[in-house]
């Protein structure tokens, strides 16, 4: 996380603007970043039943996160980079997390898509 935040100070000054390029999908440090949480989230929250339903959902919630991303950019304008990303990354973390879990719950309740597809 250390390394992502240095490395988009770094690149930012020498572009002279904002850089997204340390944390986009393809880069290193955010695989490690999500490997990381997945192995502390698997060994440390086994047992909490919030937890165990978000994870019945998880491949639900990937399937749907990229559109959710890209339709709050499209029809809001709002992005990582639309002001000082310590408040603008953890909000879209959150709303993206809500009605990605939102729409795969709803998937969930169709017989047919909770059997094929979550």
């Amino acid at each position: 996380v250390f390394l992502t935040i240095f490395l988009s100070i770094f690149s930012s000054y020498k572009e002279n603007g904002p850089s997204s390029l340390h944390y986009n999908y393809f880069s290193l440090n955010v695989a490690l970043v999500a490997v990381a949480i997945f192995v502390f989230a698997k060994y440390h929250f086994k047992s909490n039943k919030i937890f165990v339903h978000i994870s019945k959902l998880c491949f639900g919630i990937y399937m749907v996160h990229c559109m959710v991303i890209e339709l709050i950019n499209k029809l809001f304008g709002f992005n990582t980079l639309s002001f000082n990303p310590i408040i603008s990354v953890p909000l879209i973390i959150i709303i993206v997390f809500g009605i990605s879990y939102i729409i795969s719950f709803g998937i969930s309740k169709i017989p047919i898509a909770n059997k094929y597809i979550i």
